[in-house]
């Protein structure tokens, strides 16, 4: 199962999307529940937020990235943050979009797959800690849509109260793409096993010689 763990990645990344195509409360899709202005701004806000973590974890395991590229990149998200939460606390009638933000997440699964299928990135590596952390956050858009009836939801105008199978299919696509980088093999253990091998080969090498 671990040999294709990233086509279960960008399967359920593919699900996930498509799946905004259809009912997502009553005849609403999720397409039309992630549209207007609270959804655009919704997606401005977790690109910002995305930037911000992903520089701040190649600060953490010191990355060779240009120090000067990871502080622009620093400064861009930040007031990309601080312009959306501008808006939004102008803004009454809007709000952060869960269906957006959901929407956004199927897409960084199905690019950072399709990013590690062609590096054949190993496990450990920020495409891995995307695909991880946006299928967690989807999921958990998900469980909030799912409860919207008792938590007075509102998505692009719409009330929320019964979750079609849209909905649905959208987080069984979230936990394909979970599953599938838990199952990720472990290059590591390989790349110890393969210089142990190759150690044991040279060290009967020397034995024969002599």
């Amino acid at each position: 199962m671990g040999y294709y763990s990233r086509f279960i990645m960008l399967a359920g990344g593919i699900l996930a999307f498509f799946s905004f195509a259809l009912p997502w409360e009553n005849t609403y899709t999720g397409i039309y529940l992630a549209n207007g202005f609270g959804g655009l701004i919704t997606i401005v806000l977790m690109i910002s937020l995305a930037i911000i973590c992903t520089n701040l974890y190649l600060i953490y395991t010191k990355s060779n990235l240009n120090s000067l590229i990871i502080t622009v990149a620093l400064l861009l998200g930040m007031t990309g943050v601080y312009g959306c939460l501008v808006v939004l606390s102008r803004h009454d009638d809007s709000g952060v979009n869960l269906v957006s933000t959901a929407f956004l997440m199927s897409l960084v699964i199905i690019g950072a797959t399709i990013y590690m299928l062609n590096r054949q990135s190993e496990w450990r590596s920020v495409p891995t800690l995307w695909i991880l952390t946006s299928s967690c956050i989807g999921l958990c858009c998900y469980l909030v849509v799912f409860f919207g009836d008792s938590l007075d939801l509102v998505q692009n105008e719409v009330e929320i109260k019964s979750p079609q199978y849209g909905a649905s299919l959208t987080a069984i696509g979230f936990i394909f793409a979970i599953v599938g980088s838990l199952c990720f093999p472990q290059t590591e253990k390989r790349t110890v096993t393969k210089d142990n091998s190759e150690n044991e080969t040279a060290s009967t090498g020397n034995t024969e010689d002599e």
